[in-house]
């Protein structure tokens, strides 16, 4: 079995990421996605430094005239995955709304090529889930673009696909918190969009690009898409106070080439760290 390694990619004057995986390469250009109600933008990296076995990644993205976010994304390697810790700074004030997601490009081209497996949700083509079920087989062979769940609907903060010949890629999230408010339960159906810097959990899964699905994490989680769906439950923060820092996000992308079975570890909490980091693994 081949290392894991991760290392920053050249775009331009920028970078991007490039993850080799045992059986998978993924690379995107533009590492960085925010988020707002009224549409999104994804970014490269404009700052790279040199790290054992990884590096560390910032970009600026401006929200508002005053108002911008400092992105810094901490990528490692850890046994048998990748590790990113990503951490979002608000710097100045302005009445919006934004989320932060990363995806990575899979190589899969549509879902009639892999099935999904979701602790608690999806397990591929089993006949015994649900037919509605996100990521189910019903919903896969009608095309769904947008499959993102919320991790507090899952068993464990995972989302893996696999391959007809049992190569498998997966993402974990390291430090889940489910820390919501009581307005976010009271739309039973979705089609909300819900605004407040407490939303704490994420959603993880993948979309449908068109050149192929990306997988990846959102923070705050949404569910559906972000921008058109009119069922999606769509959550976002805002700038706590004139200025704050959005807590240390750590998701573990991991693969193989072939059918194996292994446990999760969970990072955790350590001092000084607004969220724990650790390895993590499929």
């Amino acid at each position: 079995m081949n290392a894991p390694t991760v290392a920053a990619v050249a775009a331009g004057d920028a970078w991007g990421v490039g993850v080799e995986l045992e059986g998978w390469s993924l690379v995107q250009p533009r590492p960085v996605e925010v988020e707002r109600p009224d549409g999104g933008i994804s970014v490269p990296y404009d700052g790279v430094h040199p790290a054992d076995a990884g590096f560390t990644g910032t970009a600026v993205v401006s929200l508002a005239r005053g108002c911008r976010l400092e992105v810094e994304d901490r990528w490692s390697v850890a046994e048998d995955a990748v590790v990113l810790a990503r951490e979002v700074r608000v710097r100045g004030s302005a009445p919006l709304a934004f989320g932060t997601s990363i995806a990575l490009p899979t190589g899969v081209r549509e879902w009639t090529e892999a099935e999904a497996f979701v602790p608690g949700v999806a397990y591929g083509d089993a006949p015994r889930v649900a037919e509605r079920a996100l990521a189910g087989r019903p919903s896969r062979l009608a095309r769904v673009r947008h499959c993102l769940i919320r991790e507090d609907r899952m068993a464990a903060p995972v989302f893996a696909l696999r391959k007809p010949g049992g190569a498998w890629l997966g993402v974990l999230h390291l430090d889940p918190d489910g820390t919501t408010i009581a307005e976010d339960g009271r739309t039973a159906n979705g089609g909300e969009t819900l605004v407040d810097p407490r939303f704490a959990f994420a959603s993880l899964g993948t979309v449908q690009e068109a050149d192929g699905l990306t997988l990846g994490v959102r923070f705050p989680g949404s569910e559906g898409s972000s921008r058109t769906a009119a069922a999606a439950s769509r959550c976002f923060n805002c700038p706590p106070g004139a200025a704050g820092t959005i807590p240390r996000r750590t998701v573990s992308p991991s693969g193989t080439p072939s059918p194996s079975v292994r446990g999760i570890q969970r990072g955790r909490s350590s001092a000084g760290e607004a969220c724990g980091a650790g390895p993590g693994r499929l």
